[in-house]
């Protein structure tokens, strides 16, 4: 009888987590046709992400610590430095390039994930230059780690020509929300194959991965680089 009102508390919390996500979702849609109603021509707009009451009331619930480890510094890092090039190519399609060096902080949770539901947090500060998010333990064995590769659930925040833009991986998509500032919150349920971003100061929802199949452990990914 207990496990079986465990059962049930999960699901009645994972149930009102999906109304939250609905919710987001039609209040984003309006706002996207109200800014397609308004454009003259073509433009990267930014949308101000509306605050979800309780979202992070209700993440709290599946709040898990994550501790890091194999901590690294690295002057190659193909996962920015592919993103780089992809943006130049994008704005200056004839125009060759090399990918710009800097320095990238990396670690990776010490503990992966097969099954329920996981929250955790991350303080990314005034950070211009960071990923977050769940890779299948076996990308963290690789060395190129590019970003086409599969098994990656990652948001990008990235700094280009003075300002920051934010990508989702599998595929590359941008996200025309505001840069979050202090703490990014990320959301798995491995069973139904969500990996949620939140904005935990606006307590609102940045992007999400849906309908996924997850086959392997996944493992907590963070990387950062100066601003």
């Amino acid at each position: 009888m207990r496990s079986l009102l465990r059962i049930l508390r999960h699901i009645l919390s994972f149930f009102f987590f999906f109304l939250f996500l609905l919710q987001h979702f039609e209040n984003t849609l309006k706002r996207s046709e109200s800014v397609q109603l308004h454009m003259p021509q073509p433009v990267d707009p930014r949308l101000s992400s509306w605050p979800i009451t309780g979202l992070i009331e209700r993440l709290n619930h599946f709040l898990v610590p994550i501790f890091f480890e194999n901590e690294t510094t690295t002057c190659h890092m193909p996962l920015f430095e592919d993103l780089r090039r992809w943006l130049f190519s994008r704005d200056h399609p004839d125009v060759v390039t090399n990918a710009t060096r800097s320095k990238y902080f990396l670690a990776w949770g010490a503990q992966t994930f097969t099954c329920g539901q996981h929250y955790w947090e991350v303080d990314v500060g005034n950070c211009r230059n960071w990923a977050l998010g769940f890779c299948d333990d076996s990308w963290t064995m690789r060395n190129d780690m590019v970003l086409d590769s599969e098994g990656i659930f990652l948001l990008f925040c990235i700094k280009e020509d003075n300002q920051c833009r934010l990508f989702s991986s599998s595929p590359l998509s941008p996200q025309y929300v505001e840069r979050p500032l202090g703490h990014v919150g990320v959301f798995l349920d491995y069973e139904c194959g969500v990996v949620s971003f939140v904005n935990v100061a606006n307590c609102s929802l940045i992007c999400s991965f849906l309908s996924r199949s997850f086959c392997l452990p996944l493992r907590p990914f963070l990387c950062s680089a100066p601003s």
